[in-house]
C-alpha cells in the first residue's frame, strides 16, 4: 500500500507490524522512495488596508492543510475573500485549505464601513435574518420585500471589527415604498444585541425616490460610548408603523460616519397642486410645491424658507 512520507517525521523511518502471526517474520518487498508532491498556496491583499496571515506563499505537501487569518486595519471591514479567483458568498476572518492536492490562491480586500451594494449579487456580508420574503442586489441597490404582515424584518452583518470611537452617525439611503414610518439600527460590542444599543430614525412613507436619513448614535449616551469595538450591526428596516401596507424597500447605501449630515440643500422643486403648466395655475388661490432636500430633517418650518415674488404674485408661505 503506497503512502506519502511527511518530512516532519525526520530522517528515521521505521516499520511496525502488528500481530503478524506465523513465525513473526515480516518481509518488506519493493520499498521505493519517491519525491513527495508539494503544492503552493499563494495569499494576497488587494488594495491594502488589511492583512492576510501568513502573508507569503506556503509550500504544502500532498494531503496537508494550511490556515489563513484575514484582518482589516482599524476603521476598515473585510469587503470580500476570493479562493482560486471565486468570491466567497460572505466574507470570513479565517480560511483553511484541507487535503491539499493542487496549487491554490486566496485573496482579500478591505473597505470602509460604507456599504453601497455596487457589485451585483453580492451583499457585502448583510444577510436577511427575519421576515424578508425575497431580496436581490442589482443597479447598486439592495432591494427586498418584507413578508406580508411582518412585525420585525431585519438584516444582519456580523463580520465586523470596527472602532466605535471613530463613528457617531449612521446614514441610510433608502426608498420606502410602504406605509412604515421608521427604521432602526442595532449594534453589538460583543455582549449581544439589545434594545438599549440601538437608534431609530423616521422614514418617509410611500416614497417615490431614494431619500437620505441620518441618526445620531451618540445621542444614546453610554449605550454608545461604553463599547470599544463594533462586532455586529443589525438593520431593522422597517421598524415602526408595522404591520404596514406595501412590502418593497430599495437600499442604496448604509454608512457609519464620524460627522453628521451635510448642510441642507434643495435638490428639487415640483408643482404638487395644481399640477398643470403655467400660466394656468397662476390664478389659483393656493399653489402647493413639493420641495425635496438632500436629506431628511427633524422639522421644517416656514421661516426656513425665503421666497421672492415676481410680477404681481402676492401671498404668504406656509409648510
Amino acid at each position: 500500500t503506497p503512502f506519502y512520507y511527511n518530512p516532519s517525521w525526520g530522517n528515521a523511518l521505521s516499520f511496525t507490524a502488528s500481530s503478524p502471526g506465523g513465525d513473526a517474520t515480516v518481509l518488506l518487498d519493493n520499498v521505493v522512495f519517491n519525491t513527495v508532491p508539494s503544492y503552493t498556496i499563494t495569499p494576497s491583499v488587494t488594495g491594502g488596508n488589511g492583512t492576510i496571515s501568513p502573508g507569503t506563499a506556503q509550500t504544502i505537501y500532498s494531503g496537508g492543510s494550511v490556515s489563513f487569518t484575514i484582518a482589516p486595519n482599524s476603521g476598515y471591514r473585510i469587503y470580500d475573500v476570493t479562493v482560486d479567483s471565486a468570491r466567497l458568498a460572505t466574507p470570513v476572518t479565517s480560511y483553511t485549505f484541507n487535503n491539499v492536492m493542487a496549487n491554490h490562491t486566496i485573496a482579500a480586500s478591505f473597505a470602509l464601513p460604507d456599504w453601497t451594494f455596487d457589485t451585483a449579487g453580492y451583499s457585502e456580508a448583510w444577510a436577511a435574518t427575519g421576515q424578508i420574503a425575497s431580496s436581490s442586489i442589482a443597479s447598486s441597490l439592495l432591494s427586498y420585500d418584507i413578508t406580508s404582515g411582518a412585525g420585525d424584518p431585519m438584516f444582519d452583518n456580523a463580520v465586523l471589527s470596527l472602532p466605535r470611537a471613530s463613528y457617531n452617525w449612521l446614514m441610510v439611503k433608502v426608498r420606502n415604498q410602504t406605509t412604515a414610518n421608521a427604521g432602526r439600527m442595532y449594534w453589538n460590542f460583543g455582549g449581544g444585541l439589545s434594545q438599549n444599543q440601538s437608534q431609530g430614525y423616521a422614514l418617509n412613507q410611500n416614497d417615490t425616490q431614494v431619500s437620505e436619513y441620518w441618526a445620531d448614535l451618540s445621542a444614546t449616551g453610554s449605550y454608545w460610548t461604553s463599547g470599544t469595538t463594533i462586532t455586529e450591526l443589525r438593520c431593522d428596516l422597517p421598524d415602526g408603523g408595522l404591520p404596514c401596507t406595501g412590502t418593497r424597500f430599495d437600499v442604496d447605501e448604509i454608512k457609519l460616519s464620524a460627522g453628521g449630515p451635510p448642510t441642507p440643500q434643495v435638490t428639487s422643486i415640483t408643482r404638487y397642486n395644481p399640477a398643470v403648466a403655467p400660466p394656468s395655475y397662476t390664478a389659483a388661490s393656493q399653489l402647493t410645491l413639493d420641495v425635496r432636500f438632500n436629506h431628511t430633517m427633524t422639522t421644517v418650518a416656514s421661516n426656513d424658507f425665503t421666497v421672492t415674488s415676481t410680477g404681481t404674485a402676492t401671498g404668504a408661505v406656509g409648510t
